[in-house]
């Protein structure tokens, strides 16, 4: 495999690796995927499943999980995203929210699957008011990627201080502390005690 790698033959090395997967060999998956992305020759509709594959198979190897997002979106993707976050964040530095919610959802367009643009996405509702998208798109990162980082959880629970519901913000805090979040710990120390 590494000589065919030197020459850039993809097609043989994926021979090589599809003739040999079944012995499970973690640094045959580790290889082939690597110069997949490296190469920037990825057959998505098989490396998919070569990486989930890997990741149930070597789950203490984190690199895997690495290579995840690469296959599924696309290096130039990952790249285009990055920048317009980039862009983003220096619209909403400067109180642009308008100019940064149209960058961050630029960014989710590529990258559907990365919390972080939704969460950008809400956050930047908040600042502009906008209570009922803010509102959704924070419900859309805690109920579909289950990140446990209690982050989502207490910037939902801000925007309820916003709208007054005491209640609603509290629980939110509260579901934020179960993660052991220090900043939803203060939120729920200074609001709902």
């Amino acid at each position: 495999m590494r000589a065919l790698m030197q020459n850039d033959d993809l097609d043989s090395i994926r021979e090589i690796f599809l003739l040999h997967k079944d012995s499970k060999n973690e640094i045959l998956y580790f290889r082939y995927l690597t110069f997949a992305v490296e190469s920037n020759k990825i057959d998505k509709e098989y490396d998919l499943t070569y990486v989930k594959e890997a990741i149930s198979l070597f789950p203490d190897n984190d690199k895997f999980p690495v290579l995840l997002p690469l296959i599924e979106n696309g290096i130039d993707n990952i790249i285009k995203a990055n920048n317009y976050s980039a862009q983003a964040r220096e619209f909403y530095n400067n109180n642009d929210f308008q100019k940064a919610l149209e960058f961050y959802q630029k960014a989710e367009e590529l990258l559907p699957h990365e919390p972080a643009y939704k969460e950008n996405i809400a956050t930047t509702y908040l600042q502009m008011k906008d209570y009922e998208n803010a509102l959704k798109y924070y419900n859309i990162v805690i109920d579909s990627f289950n990140l446990k980082t209690g982050r989502p959880e207490y910037l939902k629970g801000y925007l309820y201080v916003e709208l007054k519901k005491r209640l609603l913000a509290c629980e939110a805090f509260e579901a934020s502390v179960r993660f052991n979040n220090d900043t939803g710990r203060q939120f729920l120390a200074k609001y709902c005690n």
